[in-house]
């Protein structure tokens, strides 16, 4: 038997499981029973079972999945390659050191996020200009960059003290009540 020593979880598992059996005799499950015994029934034998739910891969052997995997394959070599020239360069590069090293915080990624924010910003604003777009999303990306630049080095302390995550992660704290918490 599963433990739970959660009041909220365990509440709502006293519901789901009151109403699991209220449904057991319920008109709703002879409604839905009525409509998916027959079709059921006709499926069990029809082709389209046994293509759909078969063992067999459809695409296996299809031109368009040998182009798929090959693009993927080729991609991936592309990429181990990349791993192989940059990752030994790591420990003797200023730049790609850093940014390994300035990574591990939070903080410092969310302050990567909002000067990318406000540069694309910029950047997508000068072509909305030049091709006369219209300019709402890059003064969007500008003033967010903006808003998330003012409150560098205080995101965690906004997501520690906000209430919708702490909403959430309440469901999951264990309660000190006993068996019968009632």
């Amino acid at each position: 038997m599963i433990i739970i020593n959660s009041l909220t979880i365990r509440f709502l598992n006293k519901i789901y499981t009151s109403f699991g059996e209220y449904y057991e005799n319920s008109l709703t499950k002879r409604v839905h029973d009525f409509i998916t015994k027959p079709i059921a029934k006709t499926f069990a034998n029809s082709k389209t079972k046994n293509v759909l739910a078969g063992d067999k891969v459809l695409f296996e052997h299809t031109f368009i999945y040998k182009i798929y995997r090959g693009l993927f394959n080729l991609i991936e070599k592309f990429m181990n390659l990349l791993g192989n020239i940059f990752v030994p360069m790591k420990k003797n590069s200023f730049f790609i050191g850093s940014l390994m090293t300035s990574l591990d915080d939070f903080d410092q990624i969310a302050g990567i996020i909002s000067n990318i924010m406000f540069y694309t910003g910029i950047f997508t604003l000068i072509i909305s200009l030049i091709i006369k777009a219209k300019l709402i999303i890059p003064i969007a990306f500008i003033v967010l960059g903006l808003i998330l630049s003012l409150l560098k080095g205080k995101y965690m302390e906004i997501i520690r003290g906000s209430k919708c995550i702490e909403f959430f992660t309440s469901f999951f704290k264990l309660d000190e009540g006993g068996e019968n918490w009632w």
